[in-house]
């Protein structure tokens, strides 16, 4: 018999879908609960809760009801209530919006005592302005003092949802986290396919001797999305800038250099595949110019296209949607541009993990004023007094000097050992691991330390040099299956492991300036000390740096420029020891060195600044040697002449270099077949007539000694 026969068409005809499946799903259980035999009607209840995802309690109740009552007593009520007896649709819709006028989270209460006060005021009064929208009287008010089936209750469930309240109160950008996500996988993902990009504010206060007041930390971030690893990240301070009386923070410019840094060190595919790089539209975008005041030197008025036609479309740049819309378009108002944070997801995630994994470093300022600890008031007042006297002691007693914060450098290494950590640690529940190759199988002997395991590539060695070996750990592994493990790799070991891809290239630094706007190259003049003088804005400090003149090109020849040349400059704030010198059409002549400042103390550096300054005075000194060579042979040949005059005075002949070189050469050829007769005296005799012009005299036979014997 099915469930359907079980309802009655009577009790069927009034019921809306909804109510007839919940019917028909109660009978259904019912009816199996009603046939087990005895002793399974407690596993069949137990079976018929787990499948409509109730309790058994209500199970054993329907059964109840159902023997009493009919088919009836199943039907959902309050469905049918809803419909027929409970609020009009209009004033369900009429509730729903006065929700969505009110901002607070609890506009329950509010709008209940709203429509509680109206719903009096329209039965006392009986004037129509205080009219509940949908009714045609006034509710009669029940014994607890609101009016019947306007309870708060029903009210609160004719509220919007979550989504509904936060598109209307604060709009599509923070409605959107309430959204589902959507499903991503790393199958079919290659290393470096696809890199996430974005910039971060440090929740730390840093204390840096020689500025006046404590500084947070700003910097850029790069993730691999295949790996989930950190592939680089750069971090300076948020300094404050006097001139402009604001603080230097992240800026466009310094981020194109952060991704040039990475494609030249890290790298990019040049498959078919390729890399995308996921930009925001904030400060961790590229330039661009749509009015075309940018350009490159090949006429390129995008990172993007310079990047895509320079990597041969290897290299492709994707952003977010932005939330710059307003709600609807009738709604007029737009809010702040702001880019759809879900795009970037994984890199957002991991950020989290860097803050938690720095909770312990001192001067923690929350994400916001309202989450700083009490005390930084007290703490940024103490550090900022003794930085501005530390600022005017003697430089050995203001280094003595002591701080209840990070400096820039503890911080930073600090930092270094938390991304490391990351990337090094295998506990963690990366999607699709084992499938995409990325476990170690590792083994160990039954007398190894507990946590100690070994590589299977060293199992393999072993069992090629020494079988017998091999096989005793065989019949330990037979014994105990648990000297063989799977490990889940760390995001370090999956980078180690995908980095050998043959499709990976890197850019070069003599690449760099295809990708730069002419527009941001420094104008420079060669010096008379031939050299090259660069300030750049985005490098702290007023102190200028200064490169030599001498350039290696891409095939590394070395060109030389001269006192008053004028040329652009790109200067890589992250790796200022190396200039990017380009003629003053854009085209590039090569990459000049750095003079660093104070050499003293190395060495090792002062050898290299040495040389380099001899192959550039070697290249400075040719056009010199040159112009006076005319000069040089007329001395040699005064003197030579003179020298000539002196040994024909005093009867001595001298052989010109052309006549000694002739006599090198008879020399050795003579040398080279003489016998092993003594011909010593010969080639003096030889040597004699050749400078002489006199045939040489013979040489005299050998006499033998007294008691020579021919036929001993």
């Amino acid at each position: 018999m099915s469930a359907l026969s079980l309802a009655p068409l009577s009790l069927l005809r009034t019921l809306t879908p909804e109510q007839k499946t919940g019917l028909f799903q109660k009978l259904e259980a019912v009816q199996a609960v009603n046939a087990a035999r005895y002793g399974t009607k407690g596993d069949v209840v137990k079976a018929a809760a787990r499948d409509l995802r109730v309790s058994t309690q209500a199970v054993n109740k329907w059964v109840g009801d159902f023997n009493a009552h009919g088919a009836e007593a199943l039907v959902d009520g309050r469905r049918k209530r809803g419909k027929e007896r409970g609020l009009p649709e209009i004033t369900q819709r009429w509730i729903t919006e006065e929700y969505l006028r009110l901002q607070r989270e609890d506009s329950g209460v509010e709008i209940y005592k709203l429509i509680r006060d109206r719903a009096r005021l329209w039965g006392k009064t009986g004037n129509p302005k205080y009219a509940i929208p949908g009714l045609v009287e006034p509710p009669a008010m029940g014994a607890k003092g609101y009016p019947v089936g306007l309870s708060q209750e029903t009210i609160r469930r004719y509220g919007p949802d979550a989504y509904q309240r936060a598109l209307a109160h604060q709009g599509r950008k923070a409605a959107s986290d309430l959204l589902p996500s959507i499903p991503d996988s790393r199958i079919g993902v290659s290393y470096l396919e696809r890199i996430f990009f974005d910039d971060q504010v440090y929740d730390h206060m840093i204390q840096q001797p020689g500025w006046e007041k404590p500084m947070r930390p700003v910097g850029f971030n790069a993730l691999d999305y295949l790996t989930g690893a950190f592939l680089d990240f750069h971090m300076r301070l948020r300094w404050w800038d006097e001139n402009s009386e604001s603080h230097r923070s992240l800026t466009q410019r310094e981020f194109v250099w952060f991704v040039l840094g990475l494609l030249s060190s890290v790298g990019y595919r040049g498959d078919a595949k390729g890399t995308r790089l996921v930009f925001e539209h904030g400060t961790a975008n590229s330039w661009s110019s749509e009015s075309g005041r940018l350009k490159t030197h090949a006429g390129h008025a995008s990172f993007e296209s310079a990047l895509s036609a320079f990597t041969g479309g290897k290299v492709t740049i994707d952003r977010s949607g932005k939330f710059n819309q307003a709600t609807w378009s009738e709604m007029m108002f737009v809010p702040k541009s702001a880019g759809n944070f879900r795009f970037k997801a994984p890199i957002e995630s991991m950020f989290r993990a860097v803050r938690t994994h720095g909770l312990l470093i001192p001067g923690a300022t929350g994400r916001n004023a309202d989450l700083m600890p009490a005390e930084n008031y007290g703490l940024e007042r103490e550090e900022t007094k003794w930085l501005k006297l530390a600022s005017k002691f003697p430089t050995h007693i203001a280094e003595a000097v002591q701080s209840n914060l990070f400096s820039f450098a503890e911080y930073y290494s600090a930092y270094r050992m938390i991304y490391a950590g990351i990337n090094a640690d295998p506990d963690h529940a990366l999607k699709d691991w084992e499938a995409l190759g990325f476990v170690m199988r590792e083994w160990r002997w039954e007398q190894d330390p507990t946590g100690l395991w070994r590589p299977r590539a060293e199992l393999a060695r072993l069992a090629e040099s020494a079988p017998h070996v091999a096989a005793t750990f065989d019949l330990q592994r037979a014994e105990n299956p648990g000297l063989v493990r799977t490990r889940r790799m760390s995001r370090a070991e999956a980078v180690r492991q995908s980095e050998m891809d043959p499709a990976i290239r890197t850019l070069d630094i003599h690449d760099f300036h295809n990708l730069l706007p002419l527009e941001w190259a420094h104008e420079l003049k060669v010096t008379r000390e031939r050299t090259l003088v660069v300030r750049d804005p985005l490098i702290k400090g007023t102190k200028a740096l200064t490169y030599f003149t001498a350039c290696r090109n891409e095939r590394g020849h070395r060109i030389s420029l001269s006192p008053g040349d004028q040329v652009l400059c790109h200067l890589n704030p992250f790796a200022p020891d190396s200039l990017i010198v380009l003629d003053q059409h854009g085209a590039p002549i090569g990459i000049a060195a750095r003079i660093p400042d104070d050499v003293a103390s190395n060495a090792d550096l002062a050898q290299d600044l040495l040389a380099a300054r001899a192959l550039q005075t070697a290249d400075a000194d040719a056009p010199v040697r040159a112009a006076f060579q005319g000069v040089a042979e007329r001395r040699r040949e005064v003197k030579a002449h003179n020298e000539g005059l002196r040994d024909a005075a005093a009867g001595i002949v001298r052989q010109t270099p052309a006549e000694k070189a002739s006599d090198t050469k008879r020399r050795n050829r003579v040398q080279q077949t003489a016998s092993s007769v003594d011909t010593s005296g010969a080639l003096d005799a030889w040597a004699s007539s050749s400078r002489t012009g006199e045939p040489p005299a013979p040489a005299a036979e050998p006499k033998p000694a007294d008691d020579f014997n021919p036929f001993a």
